[in-house]
């Protein structure tokens, strides 16, 4: 049973009502997914939105190949699988949980259900929506206008906020690189670089931070592209 105090957790459910928390808790069922499970895949039909308790997932879009581009990781305390109202609806990424994740899933259905009669309901996911399609347009951005080498360093960056100046990173540097939009060899390249300025220590998948002002100058003081 979904506790309604766990959804005060999410910012999607912000100031809502008890009434209306108790409606979505009932709702709502838990789900476990080991490591590299898939949760869902580009095309499925699109049902459910699924809020992260605890683990990591990666969202991802595949090319014709079925190779995977890494969009985002996200952590507990987020939420994915935004729906858009229409019908029908088919994913346009696929999420797969990196470490081993508990996921609450809610139906859509069950979702526009409260939305019908909870004005602050509609209002959160409005902010929400606004707020994917700002960092969206930011990330687009960011690939026009800034190069690798700043690219690189925001994404150690927004790492650290979370690891701290000691980042085993969560995925290969393969996947790091599609989330960057390059290839593996020059994300190396990139980090080697970095390691020779002393800005960076490289030790297998752990990188120590060791000039965060360099990093972030480097960055161009970008804003936060995090999906």
């Amino acid at each position: 049973m979904i506790i309604t105090e766990q959804l005060r957790n999410y910012t999607l459910f912000k100031d809502l009502d008890e009434a209306d928390r108790q409606l979505l808790a009932a709702c709502m069922a838990k789900r476990y997914y080991k490591k590299n499970t898939y949760i869902f895949h580009p095309g499925n039909q699109a049902a459910h939105l699924y809020l992260i308790e605890s683990g990591l997932v990666r969202l991802f879009f595949n090319n014709q190949k079925g190779e995977e581009f890494l969009l985002n990781l996200v952590r507990p305390g987020a939420w994915f699988g935004h729906p858009l109202m229409l019908e029908p609806q088919f994913r346009l990424m696929g999420a797969a949980a990196q470490q081993p994740t508990v996921v609450l899933t809610l139906a859509y259905s069950d979702l526009f259900q409260v939305m019908a009669t909870s004005h602050q309901l509609n209002f959160n996911l409005y902010t929400e929506m606004s707020t994917l399609i700002r960092k969206l347009l930011q990330h687009y951005q960011s690939f026009l206008t800034v190069g690798l080498e700043g690219r690189v360093a925001y994404l150690l960056l927004h790492l650290r906020e979370t690891n701290g100046d000691e980042i085993l990173l969560p995925i290969s540097q393969t996947r790091m690189a599609s989330w960057l939009g390059v290839s593996r060899g020059k994300l190396n390249r990139t980090l080697i670089k970095f390691q020779k300025l002393d800005l960076i220590q490289i030790d297998g998948a752990l990188v120590r931070i060791l000039n965060v002002r360099e990093l972030a100058r480097i960055a161009e003081n970008l804003p936060d592209l995090a999906l």
